[in-house]
């Protein structure tokens, strides 16, 4: 008898256990629930005051803001006007919750900024210079969308903070770190049409902007990779942001929104296939040159010939990275040229 009740008990001690964690798994997900929707309220009203800055009126004393930067083999010019009240405006508002979040409330987050700022009067203005720049130079799609991201890696890096600046900012500051960037050319790509994603790299602390393309696709998807923080072809990721394992999460893709695609994409995957190529080469024959200038015996023809392939490589490396602003003249350059490769 005394058994069965020690049965029963254990029973009734294990029921009140589930029942416990239950209760405090639906407490707790009540709690973060009410969380999220308090956090979706507070967003709604930043976009709200996002959305207000083309409410400010436009003054007479605009900031005239102009950055140059090389493209094709020409030097073009955009003159930005930067509205001191809009500025202030822009100023005012709390964006530490765009990056300062996590999973879908950052998605929401960076989705919904990108596309109010899409639509925004200041980036209407700053993409009418492209446009302009874009008539001259008789640029296709895949040039213009290079021309915009070219212009937005030639800005400064700036500082980081809790807080990103808005694109308003970032062109009347003259400097921006790699979110901030990454919205400015998104919501630029956006208006413009383009099918774009925003890539958050929380393990590296890192943003970037992706474009839906043919070719040099970033970690299986449909869309190519944009630096926004240095020169780079569209389409050229850095092996920091090429990494897998335990160490390196994946990247979160978050699109945002346009139909446009890159179609030069498989351009870039050549290019950059020959770049890895010359890499492997001047890593492989870094300590050739050293070693044809003191060899004294049959080995120098050898040795001699190694440290040509390494300056052959590392001139290669040069010249493509020099030239990034002229994806077209270096692919075709490049069609035909074998780099020296050590036997596997």
């Amino acid at each position: 008898m005394s058994a069965m009740f020690a049965r029963l008990a254990g029973v009734l001690r294990a029921r009140n256990l589930v029942i416990a964690v239950l209760v405090f798994a639906l407490v707790l997900g009540v709690r973060t629930l009410a969380e999220h929707v308090r956090a979706l309220v507070v967003w709604g009203d930043v976009l709200e005051e996002v959305a207000a800055i083309d409410n400010v009126p436009e003054s007479d004393s605009s900031l005239r803001m102009t950055w140059s930067f090389e493209y094709l083999d020409t030097t073009s010019t955009v003159t930005a006007s930067v509205d001191p009240g809009q500025l202030e405006r822009a100023r005012a508002i709390d964006t530490s919750r765009v990056f300062g979040t996590r999973l879908w409330l950052r998605a929401g987050y960076v989705s919904d900024l990108v596309r109010v700022q899409s639509d925004s009067r200041f980036i209407g203005k700053l993409a009418e210079q492209f446009a302009a720049i874009r008539r001259d130079l008789e640029l296709d799609d895949d040039e213009y969308l290079e021309l915009m991201a070219r212009a937005v890696q030639a800005i400064p890096y700036g500082e980081i903070d809790h807080e990103i600046l808005l694109p308003i900012e970032v062109i009347a500051e003259g400097r921006g770190v790699c979110s901030e960037k990454s919205i400015l050319l998104a919501a630029l790509m956006l208006h413009e049409g383009y099918d774009t994603c925003v890539w958050v790299f929380e393990t590296q602390g890192h943003a970037a902007v992706g474009v839906r393309s043919d070719g040099a696709r970033y970690w299986n998807s449909d869309y190519a990779f944009i630096e926004t923080t240095r020169y780079a072809f569209v389409g050229q990721a850095s092996a920091e942001y090429l990494a897998r394992g335990p160490i390196a999460k994946p990247p979160e893709m978050i699109r945002v929104g346009g139909s446009t695609p890159y179609t030069a994409g498989h351009e870039v995957a050549y290019i950059v296939g020959k770049l890895g190529d010359a890499g492997i080469v001047s890593a492989v024959s870094r300590d050739y040159p050293r070693h044809a200038q003191t060899a004294r015996n049959y080995h120098q023809p050898r040795f001699a010939r190694r440290a040509e392939e390494y300056y052959g490589a590392s001139d290669l490396s040069r010249y493509i990275m020099a030239n990034t602003h002229d994806r077209a003249r270096v692919y075709r350059e490049l069609i035909g040229y074998t780099v020296w490769l050590p036997p596997e």
